[in-house]
């Protein structure tokens, strides 16, 4: 098999790479990756053997029918195109295979076609609705997929593609809008810069930070200004020899093949997914001269349309692509596919006042339905109709829906393509995984700063989790949304049920802001749960007091505590590295339990494990206070602590303190560590927020 790396270079990820063999030394970060085999570069925290060494051998599993709610979006306009808003629930049939469903959930959303200032709000709230208002529906939100097509393009064109997607995303996004950014270049792939995400910002970031030296002429037109046209047209194809007509014809054929699993697996996602396209799309010549393109690229195209995808296609050479000859412009594969999918075409990428209003008016105007379903886990098609009982109703919705399909029958892109959902998308689509809190403490030491994560895993909520065979990823991202450490891999989960389990990481990080994510996952069921957090690392001090955020810990009464990790470490590991959470913590035992964020109610004492460090301050001598305050301007309640123990590694002073509880009512409380040095004055605080049940 070939390689097809998971991950790019600046942290964004890779669904599918079009080349067979991957050069490492050219790729400059860790990240995860998609491939027919998962390749992983040499620095990456991943183990090397990510796969498993056996064939997991089982009888094909059962799954019980259950009654789902199926949410479908519907477009209706008049004969003229203009919306018809005023619909209600009994004025829509819908059937499901031919089947009359009872519609029970209605929505309606409509919205002002926008000029150049933000839409801040719906127009409509939904009036209709067979449940009460604390278990509303929740709607189907928009959802765009902005694809810039480097590849098939020119520096122009790319430029004014970033354009008019900033203009639509300044103007045009609603709040509730989900956004994905991503980017087509051959010898890297379809790459995710930015999954769906309703933090705009993030995806704006994202577009600002595309980058890449467009064309390879895999469209069948050049990449190189002629002497003629000056800079930015595009020339005749020079004469190449049959080997690089080869490759070129190779690459062609792989963008068709990557786009045709992207438009399956968009079936995953409910609702319409809106495609955003600025490409300058295959010479004609090209599409109709070589053998098989023409069908391949029909199929990807009505395959957008089966999955919901519509494909708004924007030509980023457009008035400049008249200097071409009718063959060589690439507007008749645009309009193709935007018509084959149930998108529509805009001939100029220039024209972005007529491309915002255009995709705004296809898109913006819809009403959400819903209806019961019997649903089966067999991943087989279901036909959609929608029927208005009024004359004179143009109605556009999905085509139809695949029902969900046993994990084991996942092929590898979309096992991965279900990891990346768990690990970076906030509403997941393909699963709803159990949430479990993260506790996530900055360590300093002489040698630098660390991250120590953790996560307990409590058997009653994760029984189908955690059996066999199961995989634990752990992922760090920085303010940038780069991927500064990833680790990944197979694990042995010890016997739960006679013992708490605790998963922690240990990862060496620069000072900075961080999001933390940990998905444990079931690779039979693809049952999953994550844990996700925010950290913040500290710029290590020169002189002072300094004083490390504490790990709480409670005795264990009926249970022994577990403590595991992956015994791989991260690229970001020290030359020697830590090899357990003792390095850190040496007051550990197994009958110790850590507050990851709660402590139970009735709790009285508390163990607290700190670090601390004296630097440049002769003859000091540390005194250590602890107080609760529930919230600002209360009262604040000393805590008294007692050191039980210390323990010198080179200049850190680790403290087994002994904090002592009253009797406190149930809320979030700040804990406050405090050292001072009684000679000089010196002093520094460590505050932790903590939960009382």
């Amino acid at each position: 098999m070939g390689n097809q790396e998971l991950r790019s270079q600046k942290g964004d990820f890779l669904l599918l790479s079009s080349i067979k063999n991957v050069d490492t030394r050219t790729i400059k970060r860790g990240y995860l990756a998609f491939l027919s085999l998962l390749f992983f570069p040499p620095f990456s925290s991943f183990p090397n053997s990510y796969a498993p060494q056996e064939t997991f051998q089982q009888p094909a599993l059962q799954y019980e029918v259950s009654i789902t709610l199926k949410l479908i979006q519907v477009f209706v306009a008049d004969k003229q195109g203009r919306p018809i808003t005023d619909l209600k629930k009994v004025d829509f049939e819908v059937y499901d295979n031919g089947i009359l469903k009872t519609v029970t959930e209605f929505e309606k959303h409509f919205l002002p076609l926008a000029g150049k200032r933000p839409i801040q709000a719906e127009l409509a709230e939904p009036k209709e609705t067979a449940l009460p208002p604390a278990a509303k529906t929740p709607k189907l939100n928009r959802k765009f997929f902005f694809i810039l097509d480097v590849e098939k393009n020119d520096l122009q064109g790319f430029a004014q593609s970033k354009k008019a997607a900033f203009d639509f995303m300044d103007t045009q996004v609603q709040p509730s809008d989900e956004i994905g950014i991503l980017s087509y270049q051959a010898r890297r792939g379809l790459v995710i810069h930015e999954y769906l995400t309703t933090d705009h910002k993030r995806a704006r970031r994202a577009i600002e930070k595309l980058s890449g030296v467009p064309g390879t002429g895999i469209g069948g037109v050049p990449t190189e200004p002629g002497e003629e046209e000056g800079p930015g047209i595009l020339a005749a194809l020079p004469a190449s020899p049959n080997a690089e007509l080869e490759e070129l014809a190779m690459l062609r054929r792989n963008y068709v093949r990557i786009m045709t699993e992207l438009a399956k697996m968009l079936r995953y996602i409910p609702g319409y997914k809106n495609i955003i396209l600025f490409s300058a799309g295959f010479a004609r010549s090209v599409l109709v001269g070589e053998s098989g393109l023409r069908r391949d690229y029909e199929d990807m195209s009505k395959e957008f349309g089966a999955s919901s995808s519509p494909v708004y296609t924007i030509n980023t050479l457009g008035a400049r692509s008249n200097i071409l000859s009718a063959d060589a412009r690439g507007d008749v594969s645009l309009q193709n596919l935007a018509a084959l999918s149930g998108g529509k075409y805009f001939e100029d990428v220039a024209q972005a006042e007529k491309i915002m209003s255009g995709i705004q008016s296809a898109t913006n105007n819809y009403y959400v339905l819903g209806y019961s379903i019997d649903e089966k886990w067999d991943g087989k098609f279901h036909e959609i109709r929608v029927k208005v009982r009024r004359e004179g109703c143009v109605i556009s919705t999905q085509n139809g829906y695949y029902s969900p399909k046993p994990f084991t029958e996942f092929s590898d892109f979309e096992k991965q393509l279900h990891l990346m959902d768990l690990t970076l998308n906030e509403n997941a689509q393909f699963e709803d995984p159990t949430e479990l809190p993260l506790c996530g403490l900055p360590c300093s030491s002489e040698s630098g700063t660390y991250l120590v994560l953790m996560v307990q895993l409590p058997w009653d909520a994760l029984n189908e989790v955690m059996q066999a065979p199961a995989e634990v990823v752990s992922m760090v991202i920085d303010q940038d949304f780069k991927v500064v450490e990833s680790k990944g891999g197979y694990i042995q989960v010890p016997d739960v049920s006679k013992k708490r389990v605790v998963y922690y990481d240990l990862i060496s990080l620069k000072p900075g802001a961080y999001n933390c994510v940990m998905v444990l996952r079931n690779m039979k069921t693809g049952k999953a749960a994550r844990a996700r957090g925010a950290v913040f690392i500290p710029q290590p001090a020169t002189s002072g007091l300094t004083l490390d955020l504490p790990l709480l810990l409670i005795p264990s009464i009926d249970k022994d505590v577990a403590y595991f990790r992956l015994a791989k470490q991260g690229r970001n590991a020290p030359d020697k590295p830590a090899n357990s959470l003792q390095d850190f913590f040496p007051f550990l035992s197994n009958r110790l339990v850590p507050v990851i964020d709660k402590i139970p109610k009735g709790t009285r004492q508390v163990l607290a494990i700190a670090r601390s460090m004296v630097l440049n301050i002769p003859d000091a001598r540390i005194e250590v206070f602890a107080s609760l305050r529930q919230a600002p301007g209360e009262e604040e309640i000393s805590l008294s602590p007692s050191l039980l123990k210390s323990n010198r590694q080179g200049k850190v002073d680790v403290l087994l303190l002994e904090l002592s509880f009253p009797e406190l009512k149930p809320g979030d409380y700040t804990l406050t560590l405090v050292a001072k040095d009684a000679k000089s004055g010196a002093r520094t605080e460590a505050r932790r927020r903590i939960r009382l049940t």
